[in-house]
């Protein structure tokens, strides 16, 4: 993945677009043999309003895209979340297990200048999360200097994201 990654670094223009698709991105965490199927998710008002109330977060959307990823059984949910950084979008994918726990995210449209990217290293601590409230700037999550609109997007949108999981997910 890191390979992958420092490939699409290196021959990115000044500014970014898309860097991996979904489906790509899954089978690059859960393995190739994933089958992976893309479903709209809408997210009724009252869970919307608890949503916001759980993540302390803003959700810009009651229309989610979700990616579900099986083997046998579902491996992985991903919760495709679009949200500005500064005048741009960002959309990141955040991948979530079945029990709850958030595996990885990754950005996979970048519409900012490239500076702004978080690293990979940065990114790390997005993996094997249980407790969204982790999920804040400062308190788990590092800011980062230069770039800290980037960092507050991607972290609101993790603990959205889980705020997702268990309110129109989960079962």
């Amino acid at each position: 993945m890191k390979k992958l990654m420092s490939m699409i670094l290196f021959s990115l223009p000044l500014m970014a677009s898309v860097l991996i698709t979904p489906k790509d991105a899954l089978k690059a965490t859960f393995g190739e043999s994933v089958k992976v199927k893309k479903k709209p998710l809408l997210i009724k008002t009252s869970q919307a309003v608890s949503i916001q109330k759980k993540a302390k977060a803003k959700l810009e959307s009651k229309i989610v895209r979700l990616y579900v990823a099986k083997q046998k059984d579902i491996v992985a949910y991903g919760v495709l979340l679009n949200r500005n950084v500064r005048t741009k979008k960002t959309a990141v994918l955040y991948m979530i297990t079945p029990d709850g726990q958030l595996k990885a995210a990754e950005i996979v449209a970048f519409k900012e200048p490239i500076e702004y990217l978080p690293t990979e290293t940065w990114m790390d601590q997005f993996r094997d999360v249980n407790d969204s409230k982790s999920l804040r700037m400062g308190a788990g999550v590092s800011v980062i200097t230069g770039a800290t609109m980037s960092a507050r997007t991607i972290s609101d949108g993790a603990r959205l994201a889980m705020a997702i999981f268990e309110e129109a997910i989960k079962k």
